[in-house]
């Protein structure tokens, strides 16, 4: 794994995106970092929405003060191609839905937030969230599912986690050298109508 990264585990944490918000105020000379947590206490999704985040789910979020402000506005996009990218490889049949979910069975699986911060032309800092419903139920009332509830299994978090960090920072690297579109031919297959 590239060791430029700083990761972070924490057990609980009122939201991923808030920690690494105040981390990125604290810190400004760490430009990528990685923060993961068992369980959130207020977890956000894109405007007023809350991400439920029990435990059993996936929580994560990056700090890159390095991503182009060209790539900024598919950054919502490129996380959720990622993470059905993970999916994929544990033959469970996503689809997207743009700009930032992910979809199974007609339900919501991951839900990805991003936030930034420019200065004039500048990124101050970027901070891009990711939630997957793994291992956590849900009443039949909400539109959400989880791999649970799909194969009737447990999965293992940790990795999960680790496939998505790998290519998350394998990816990363390969999109930053592209076009910021570059990745959306391979995604127009599972696109959720």
């Amino acid at each position: 794994m590239d060791r430029s990264w700083t990761l972070i585990t924490l057990s609980v944490v009122d939201s991923t995106n808030t920690f690494l918000k105040e981390f990125a105020r604290l810190h400004p000379e760490k430009d990528k970092v990685i923060v993961r947590a068992a369980f959130q206490s207020e977890g956000r999704g894109k405007g007023s929405s809350k991400w439920i985040s029990e435990k059993g789910g996936f929580y994560f979020s990056v700090l890159d003060r390095n991503i182009s402000i060209t790539h900024l506005s598919l950054y919502s996009l490129w996380i959720i191609y990622i993470a059905s990218l993970v999916m994929k490889s544990y033959d469970i049949p996503v689809k997207i839905k743009k700009p930032n979910d992910l979809y199974l069975n007609g339900k919501k699986l991951a839900g990805a937030l991003v936030e930034s911060s420019i200065q004039g032309e500048k990124l101050e800092w970027s901070i891009a969230g990711l939630g997957i419903n793994i291992n956590n139920t849900f009443p039949e009332k909400y539109m959400f599912t989880s791999l649970l509830d799909y194969k009737k299994s447990t999965y293992n978090i940790d990795e999960i986690y680790g496939k998505l960090l790998e290519l998350w920072i394998e990816k990363r690297t390969e999109w930053m050298e592209q076009k910021a579109d570059y990745f959306q031919k391979e995604i127009e297959g599972i696109y959720l109508i």
